[in-house]
């Protein structure tokens, strides 16, 4: 994913020691073919990483974030999450995936 995005995928921090591979859709719930493609996966800082996995931030077909009802502005705050957050870019592969979280792990 490194050679994919060079660095994260959202904020465009080069601190590659500390940005995370980060699964769009899970390796347990992946076949084969998806463990090994590229596209299932985003380039994250760690904080970024972790809301993701737990499903309290996903992504639109477009790249804008997506925050869940159950985060209070409060939360939104200290994490410093804004609706101004998105990807810089999204693959045409990616498109799959994203629905896929939305679906299946983002906590609306």
């Amino acid at each position: 994913m490194v050679k994919l995005w060079r660095r994260c995928s959202v904020t465009d921090s080069n601190l590659i020691e500390i940005l995370v591979a980060s699964h769009i859709k899970p390796w347990r719930e992946s076949n084969n073919r998806e463990r090994l493609d590229l596209y299932k996966g985003l380039l994250l800082t760690p904080d970024l990483d972790s809301l993701f996995d737990k499903g309290l931030i996903n992504f639109g077909d477009d790249g804008a974030i997506m925050l869940p009802k159950k985060l209070s502005k409060q939360a939104c705050n200290i994490l410093n999450l804004t609706t101004n957050i998105k990807l810089r870019h999204v693959f045409e592969q990616n498109l799959p995936y994203l629905r896929f979280h939305r679906e299946s792990i983002f906590q609306r």
